[in-house]
């Protein structure tokens, strides 16, 4: 036993902490200025005080970050509550999965907190590596239980080395309360064949997750069903050899039925005579479209619906997808495909869709849903299309809604949405609908945020962002903490560089108030005292 594994607990801790500072200090000197968040005048100030090496990581470039927002109501006494809003913000770093939250009480983003790689899977993804363990995913997620169980459930799509040329899968399932910084990792392997086709073998068992929802169970008290749905192949398994010969893909779901429930899977196989699906990060949603109308029960249910594109093709570094979208729609255990017709000839990546409500459904507000669609016609031109359900039925067809301005029909994909009301009137003068997205065509250096925005009477499409230092980006997740009178929409990109940031335009009341990016990829270089058992342990 060492002198200083001999000393009082007390002691013990405070002289490990005491040699972590003098070897952090030691050995950030060398690489100071290379691991700065922001210039440091080396005068006032020879030690760098943040570093983001642990989260800015180019080989990690493609795995992309997701948030969600919960609401936390407490009572303060005397007849007092007051509600907080926390974001969860969640990302792969070098040190694992990774999460920060933002609050409406101290309105500043917490340090990031490292949870750790549990599943043991490589961290550093390779682009395009379909072939590799190495693969190429973002973090879907639904909402967890709260009240100090996890707050967010969130997904990731693992392949893991093997002795055989094909890796090792599996689905993580992680329960994450993240401003407590815990998690609790379950691994999951599908026990139904998820693809198939003549490079393929028939027991091919491998599960993408993409797009999740919950929904309020039909028996028991506050209890939820929980539903990730996705596909059997990698995200970008159209860029590897062995994946082209237009393998069988059905849309694979993930559901857990009770907080204690046991995790089961469900082949809901193909829309038709199509052979394969493509269902992306904002591809599902639910809604109650008329919940007063006794005439047809479904309306007075709450629908899921999964919405996709068919039989993905390979085409440059992402693929295509035929004309066709289709969606699964259901009431949480039965399900049917129907279709919605064709935008053009050719979709790049999957449907996005929204649904938000023209009041409270008890006392008649309808439920909507606004699907969007990239397509591109035998003439050439990527171009955004819509498609409408007011709560009765679907409207006529789809909608062309052009292309963004700058862009010149080049190709550009839409991933997430998000509807908010400004002010605390649902008034639908103040309904706001913004879609996401990302140009493809511009390249690493200039990739560029793509929005289409309702304004209230109008569609519109808003300029194209840049994120600072004209790193081309990527995004997945929008979303928007509500506050009535106040309004914070934020947008989750990564940049090819490795970088996490965060869009943010802020309304109060029907203006906006202010527009902003946010790096989000500094951290603290150590912690203060108090807080180094947390650094010890990886956090």
């Amino acid at each position: 036993m060492s002198s200083l594994d001999r000393l009082p607990t007390a002691w013990h801790r405070v002289a490990r902490q005491s040699l972590w500072l003098i070897i952090l200090i030691g050995l950030s000197a060398p690489t100071a200025q290379a691991q700065l968040g922001s210039p440091v005048c080396c005068a006032k100030n020879p030690f760098p005080t943040t570093t983001n090496a642990n989260v800015a990581v180019p080989e990690l470039s493609r795995m992309l970050p997701s948030g969600g927002v919960k609401s936390e109501t407490r009572y303060e006494g005397g007849l007092r509550w007051r509600t907080t809003r926390t974001l969860s913000l969640f990302g792969v770093t070098a040190r694992g999965l990774s999460s920060r939250t933002w609050d409406t009480d101290t309105r500043k983003w917490s340090d990031w907190d490292h949870l750790g790689n549990p599943s043991g899977a490589p961290i550093e993804r390779i682009s395009n590596s379909g072939d590799s363990p190495g693969l190429d995913f973002g973090l879907p997620l639904v909402r967890g239980w709260g009240a100090h169980d996890p707050d967010w459930i969130v997904y990731q799509g693992l392949g893991t080395e093997s002795g055989s040329s094909t890796p090792d899968f599996e689905t993580a399932r992680m329960e994450i309360d993240a401003p407590r910084a815990s998690l609790d990792y379950a691994g999951l392997t599908p026990n139904l064949t998820t693809a198939t086709g003549r490079s393929i073998p028939s027991s091919w068992d491998y599960f993408n997750p993409q797009a999740g929802l919950d929904s309020v169970a039909q028996t028991g008290v506050n209890q939820y069903r929980r539903h990730m749905f996705g596909t059997g192949m990698p995200r970008s398994f159209v860029t590897s050899t062995r994946f082209q010969d237009s393998p069988t893909l059905p849309l694979i779901e993930l559901r857990q039925q009770t907080k204690n429930g046991t995790p089961t899977w469900h082949d809901h196989g193909t829309p038709g005579d199509r052979f394969g699906v493509s269902v992306g990060p904002g591809s599902a949603t639910s809604v109650i479209h008329d919940y007063l109308n006794r005439e047809d029960p479904l309306d007075a249910e709450e629908q899921h619906y999964v919405f996709v594109a068919t039989d993905p093709q390979v085409e440059g570094d992402t693929g295509i997808n035929a004309g066709e979208i289709a969606y699964l729609q259901g009431d949480g255990q039965t399900f049917a495909w129907h279709s919605l017709g064709a935008p053009d000839a050719f979709v790049n990546g999957a449907p996005v869709a929204e649904s938000y409500y023209t009041d409270v459904p008890i006392v008649g507000g309808k439920g909507r849903l606004l699907v969007f669609a990239v397509a591109r016609g035998a003439r050439g031109g990527w171009h955004l299309s819509t498609h409408y359900h007011d709560g009765n039925g679907w409207s006529a067809g789809w909608v062309d809604q052009g292309s963004p301005p700058g862009l010149y029909g080049d190709k550009f994909r839409m991933t997430s949405s998000a509807v908010w009301y400004v002010g605390s009137s649902r008034d639908p003068g103040n309904l706001r609908v913004s879609a996401f997205g990302y140009a493809e065509n511009d390249g690493p250096e200039n990739g560029r945020l793509v929005e289409f925005h309702w304004n209230g009477a109008t569609w519109q499409w808003m300029p194209l962002r840049e994120a600072p230092g004209g790193h081309g980006l990527r995004t997945d997740h929008a979303v928007v903490v509500d506050e009535g009178s106040r309004d914070r929409l934020t947008v989750f990109v990564r940049t090819y560089d490795g970088r996490i940031l965060e869009y943010v335009r802020e309304y109060s009341g029907t203006s906006v108030s202010s527009e902003t990016w946010n790096d989000l990829s500094n951290e603290p270089l150590f912690r203060p005292i108090g807080t180094f058992s947390g650094l010890m342990s990886g956090r």
